[in-house]
């Protein structure tokens, strides 16, 4: 039984997903963007504060 399989670079700054299915090339996965599309999203891992100075959020 073949199988997809889906690679993820999940970094710092930015994460690349590729898509590869049996028998053909691995190619990297686009996402629509304002610009238009791009081959990588934004991405952040953590985010440090003081303890003394909590940031909260406004976003709904």
């Amino acid at each position: 039984m073949s199988q997809s399989s889906i690679g993820i670079d999940f970094g710092t700054t930015n994460t690349v997903l590729a898509f590869a299915a049996p028998g053909e090339p691995a190619h990297l996965v686009h996402f629509s963007a304002p610009g238009g599309e791009v081959a990588a999203c934004r991405s952040a891992l953590s985010f440090h504060t003081h303890a003394d100075r909590p940031q909260v959020s406004t976003a709904d």
